[in-house]
C-alpha cells in the first residue's frame, strides 16, 4: 500500500464510521431501511429486515435468561413482547449480554398494563442485580468476627468497604416475596421492605432486610462510620451488623482513627 492509498483510507475513516452508526441506528429503530445493498449492488432490504429480527429476537431471549421470574409473572406472551419493545428502544452498551436489562424494571413500571402490580418491576430489578452479582469480582467476605480485632475506641469511626457483588435494593411493594415465590423451586417467602444482594462464596444469595436495617446497610455502604450508620430508630445493632457480616456484604474496613 502506497502513502496515497494509506492517506485514502484514512480519510474514509468517519464515512466508515458514520455508516456504521446509520445501520446501528436502524436495527434499533422501526422505521423501514433503505439503501441496503447486498455484495453483488442488489436491494437487500429483506435480507437486513431478517437480520434485524434476529438481532431483536436474541436481546428478548437475553432478558429472558435474566428476568425468569419476572417473566413467569407476566406470563410468556407479556414479557415477549414487552421485551421486544424495550429492546427496539435500548441497545446494549456492553458486549457482554448478561449486562443487558439495566433499565429494563424501570421500563416495566411504564407499562400500564402493570399498573396494578408494582411487584412487578421490583422483582426485575432483583433478578438483574442477582445476575450482575453472580458476575462481579471475587473478593473474601470480611469475617464475622472482625470487629473484635478493633480497638474500642476507634470502633465507631470504622468504616466499611462493599463486597463487589452486593447490593441493596428497597422493594416496598411485595417484590422481595414475589421473587421468592417464583422460584423454581419456591423459596419460603420473607415479606421484606428491602433486598440484600450477595454473593458471599459461589452463589448468589438475596436476604430480606427489615426497615431499620436497611437504613443502617444503606449507609455502611455509602461510606458512613459505623456510630453515624448506628444512628437508625428501632436498629439492633449487633443483630443487624451480624445480619450484614454474615451475608458476606463486605470485604474490608478501614480503622480512621489509626490514620
Amino acid at each position: 500500500m502506497n502513502d496515497n492509498e494509506r492517506r485514502s483510507g484514512a480519510d474514509d475513516l468517519p464515512f466508515v464510521a458514520a455508516k456504521q452508526d446509520d445501520f446501528a441506528g436502524a436495527i434499533a429503530s422501526r422505521s423501514e431501511v433503505s439503501g441496503v445493498h447486498n455484495g453483488r449492488g442488489r436491494a437487500a432490504a429483506d435480507r437486513f429486515r431478517v437480520y434485524k429480527n434476529n438481532v431483536i429476537v436474541s436481546l428478548r431471549d437475553a432478558l429472558r435468561t435474566t428476568f425468569t421470574a419476572t417473566e413467569r409473572l407476566m406470563g410468556e406472551e407479556f414479557f415477549g413482547a414487552a421485551a421486544i419493545a424495550f429492546a427496539e428502544r435500548n441497545r446494549p452498551q456492553s458486549p457482554l449480554l448478561f449486562r443487558y436489562g439495566e433499565g429494563f424494571a424501570a421500563f416495566l413500571g411504564t407499562l400500564p398494563g402493570l399498573a396494578e402490580y408494582p411487584f412487578v418491576p421490583e422483582v426485575a430489578r432483583i433478578e438483574h442485580a442477582r445476575v450482575q452479582a453472580y458476575h462481579a469480582a471475587d473478593a473474601p467476605p470480611l469475617a464475622p468476627d472482625i470487629l473484635s480485632k478493633v480497638a474500642p475506641e476507634a470502633l465507631g469511626e470504622t468504616r466499611f468497604s462493599p463486597h463487589p457483588a452486593s447490593a441493596l435494593l428497597w422493594v416496598p411493594k411485595g417484590g422481595l416475596a414475589a421473587f421468592q415465590a417464583n422460584q423454581s423451586p419456591p423459596l419460603p417467602e420473607t415479606p421484606a421492605p428491602a433486598a440484600l444482594i450477595t454473593r458471599p462464596q459461589f452463589d448468589v444469595v438475596v436476604t430480606g432486610l427489615p426497615a431499620p436495617t436497611a437504613q443502617f446497610a444503606e449507609k455502611l455502604m455509602a461510606g458512613a462510620p459505623l456510630a453515624q450508620a448506628a444512628e437508625v430508630d428501632d436498629l439492633d445493632l449487633a443483630q443487624g451488623l451480624g445480619l450484614l457480616l454474615g451475608a458476606g456484604a463486605f470485604t474490608g474496613l478501614v480503622d480512621l482513627s489509626a490514620r
